[in-house]
């Protein structure tokens, strides 16, 4: 009897550790499933933070052209004249001409053309004038735009004089404009 109660015994415990050893198989189970859940919720939130690192190494750069953004629109801000500086605007370009020896022929009324955040004033503008007075006078004016006041050249033409050949009547349309409010300054 003793051996059939050993007998028992020892099944016994083969099944409560078969019970056991399939418990903790199960609780490791889903230990393991929490366990790559959490993995992968780490993993998620590196790349987050790896992200943001990233992002916040570019606001230097970001700050850097923002402030080169301000610094450009300030200088249009200054090259865009007001209303009242149109009529000397296109003096200084009659005194451009002169200075090349360029006659003007025809100088037309500017006129107005609203848009939105600025107005354009356009001026026709006929003149003769040889090529190599007309190149130096074209460059003088995109000195001015660059130094001092916008300036657009919408329309160029030019026709030969067959009675003097180095003189060519030369028809311009120009343009400027002017902000139709005071800027603010900041952006």
């Amino acid at each position: 009897m003793t051996d059939k109660k050993s007998l028992q015994a020892l099944v016994l415990m083969v099944v409560i550790t078969v019970a056991l050893a399939a418990g903790l198989a199960l609780v490791a189970k889903q230990r393991v499933g929490v366990l790559r859940d959490v993995q992968s919720e780490v993993a998620s939130t590196e790349r987050s933070i790896s992200d943001a690192k990233a992002l916040i190494a570019l606001i230097p750069k970001l700050e850097e052209e923002v402030e080169k953004a301000k610094e450009r629109i300030a200088f249009y801000e200054a090259v865009l004249p007001a209303e009242e500086e149109v009529p000397r605007l296109y003096k200084k370009l009659d005194e451009r001409a002169q200075r090349h020896r360029i006659r003007y022929m025809k100088l037309g009324q500017y006129a107005e053309v609203p848009g939105g955040e600025y107005t354009t004033y356009k001026q026709q503008i006929a003149l003769r004038a040889g090529y190599h007075e007309l190149g130096q006078y074209l460059a003088d004016i995109e000195t001015l735009e660059k130094m001092e006041r916008l300036v657009q050249i919408d329309s160029l033409s030019i026709e030969s004089d067959v009675t003097s050949p180095r003189s060519h009547q030369v028809n311009l349309i120009v343009s400027t404009f002017v902000a139709k409010t005071k800027p603010k300054g900041d952006l």
